[in-house]
């Protein structure tokens, strides 16, 4: 984030002043979420969903309730929406910390925790920012090429299909813990996948089935008739998304088996990088 700031004071200054008012809430915002985030990781790979659940839940719900309340009142501004969103994240983050009861700062661990991060992390670094430029890409060439109503459609889209990610990102929390338990057993190990994979194609499919067959209606309720025309990007998104449903049990046996850098080679042929 601050090398952010830096290159918006070195090529616009001016963006700085006229968002002065919500740096500070988006670095603690962010913060935050990155601490909930690492409590909520720890306590997924210790089969302790629930907590995990738990302080997701806190923080969403008390997120809905005040920029709910604030919207009410119409006092709701991006400002305020940056700092209940920061702010709702604190009690998430006591209540984590306090189930967790994490013990004293010892060097030596401090030190082996940062050894596995250096050698596991390099490669899911590079992959994310592959991923982040693969789809900044595509929006941005959609935005230039086919115009500000085709990137309207697109974004339109992507959020029907965000429920699909969620639940894609559910399973893939869940499964994760569980198949590293059981990663030393080949023949279980390849099972519990096949299992999973097939369930996933059950829950999916049917639901990506749907939103091709009504893709129309669902465009003209979500942006109106002038949408109706731009169904073909919901066919499109249903294409990726049965190709990331398929290679599941791949990139769920890479990052158990810890074959980062297959994982990035993987990656950077399907965005054709």
């Amino acid at each position: 984030m601050l090398c952010v700031c830096l290159c918006i004071y070195i090529l616009n200054p001016s963006l700085l002043v006229t968002y002065n008012k919500i740096i500070s809430p988006a670095i603690l915002a962010t913060f935050l979420f990155l601490l909930q985030d690492f409590l909520r990781k720890i306590f997924l790979s210790s089969e302790k969903e629930h907590r995990a659940l738990l302080i997701d839940f806190v923080t969403n719900f008390l997120q809905i309730c005040l920029l709910a309340y604030y919207a009410l009142l119409q006092k709701l501004d991006l400002p305020a929406a940056c700092w209940i969103v920061a702010i709702t994240y604190i009690p998430s983050v006591i209540l984590g910390i306090y189930w967790l009861r994490p013990g004293p700062i010892i060097f030596r661990n401090i030190r082996f925790a940062w050894k596995n991060h250096k050698e596991q992390s390099g490669w899911m670094f590079l992959s994310a920012i592959v991923q982040w430029l693969a789809g900044n890409f595509f929006v941005l060439a959609a935005g230039w090429w086919l115009g500000a109503a085709a990137l309207g459609a697109l974004r339109l889209a992507q959020y029907i299909f965000g429920l699909l990610n969620v639940v894609l990102q559910a399973v893939e929390n869940y499964v994760l813990p569980k198949a590293s338990l059981i990663q030393h057993s080949d023949i279980q190990f390849r099972k519990f996948l096949l299992t999973v994979w097939k369930k996933t194609i059950l829950i999916f499919i049917p639901a990506i089935t749907l939103l091709v067959l009504f893709s129309e209606v669902i465009m003209k309720m979500a942006g109106g008739q002038s949408y109706t025309g731009y169904s073909y990007v919901i066919y499109g998104l249903s294409v990726v998304y049965v190709v990331i449903i398929t290679s599941l049990p791949i990139r769920i046996a890479l990052r158990v088996k810890l074959f980062r850098s297959k994982l990035f080679y993987w990656i950077c042929s399907i965005c054709n990088f």
